[in-house]
């Protein structure tokens, strides 16, 4: 399995060209996004090409926001200065906006090319902190609900401060998908009989059906009727996080396991098409090869005849 790392990497190539003053372009304005529909803007300052402003558009930052996402930011980038909300550039505007002198921040640069390009995670990964650390004190709070895409949305529950679990509500446009996501998925499932993987989540995963455990949940705005749900393709993850990966050690990893689970599944759905297409073209050019190797290109007209001796007639 490949676990798409948290930083991005067009952010990071940028960064080290600008750090370097052999490398340093004097104009730089590069657009791009990440999978889980995050929009980005790294460009240069018109005064000062030393200064790099990178702002970022997160969708359902009013969520993100108010669980101390922009305070989070701040904190793991002291002495840079963030910005919130972010500027407005190609009339998109951004979440917050994070200035970075790359002339005067050289000598803190490793420091910084490992940060930077994954500072949106970071901000997104806020909320599942705040989540994780209540569950470890055994504080019980409502259901969280997190619209993470304009479609889709993350659900963080606590049962009585006893356990922690996250559902995501997923949208398959492609029908395929549903019956690949669901072997896929199944092997997580069953991995839990393996000892050796006795410390995994618990996984359940349900296509056309409500997760049980957002039943009860008043903030759910997926469709609850069955009907609906199997027509649009709408399908539910629900992973049950045990006390080892609450830990106050262990909640920086698993919030960012649990931001990038999304983008890991459609991933692997798309690879894995992708190589069913491929045993199918590599099996039909067999299957030509054996036709054409089957044909008589010898020129010799030879007298077929039936079980009663008839001779047939080629016209």
């Amino acid at each position: 399995m490949i676990f798409l790392e948290a930083g991005n990497k067009i952010i990071q190539e940028i960064l080290l060209k600008q750090f370097d003053a052999s490398t340093r372009q004097p104009s730089v304005h590069v657009n791009g996004g990440d999978f889980d529909g995050t929009k980005f803007v790294i460009q240069s300052d018109a005064g000062n090409k030393n200064l790099l402003t990178l702002s970022i558009y997160v969708h359902g930052e009013k969520e993100f926001n108010q669980y101390g996402g922009i305070e989070l930011v701040k904190k793991t980038l002291p002495g840079l200065d963030v910005k919130a909300p972010g500027l407005t550039v190609d009339d998109q505007k951004h979440t917050f906006t994070v200035t970075i002198d790359v002339e005067k921040e050289e000598k803190n640069k490793d420091k910084w090319l490992k940060e930077l390009p994954r500072v949106k995670t970071t901000y997104m990964s806020a909320v599942f902190l705040q989540a994780m650390d209540k569950h470890a004190k055994g504080e019980q709070f409502e259901p969280i609900k997190v619209p993470y895409r304009p479609d889709e949305n993350i659900y963080i529950i606590s049962y009585k401060g006893k356990s922690l679990v996250v559902v995501y509500s997923i949208l398959f446009r492609d029908p395929d998908d549903v019956v690949f996501a669901n072997g896929f998925l199944c092997e997580f499932k069953d991995a839990k009989k393996d000892r050796a993987l006795n410390a995994a989540p618990n996984m359940n995963f349900s296509q056309g059906q409500l997760a049980g455990e957002l039943v009860d949940v008043k903030s759910v705005t997926e469709p609850k009727d069955e009907r609906t749900l199997k027509k649009e393709g709408w399908g539910f993850v629900s992973i049950g996080l045990l006390d080892n990966h609450t830990k106050a050690d262990k909640q920086l990893n698993t919030a960012e396991l649990l931001l990038g689970f999304r983008s890991y599944l459609h991933y692997h759905l798309k690879c894995m098409k992708a190589y069913m297409h491929i045993r199918m073209r590599e099996s039909v050019e067999k299957l030509m090869l054996n036709l054409n190797a089957a044909k008589d290109l010898s020129g010799k007209k030879t007298e077929k005849k039936t079980m009663s001796g008839r001779t047939f007639k080629q016209q």
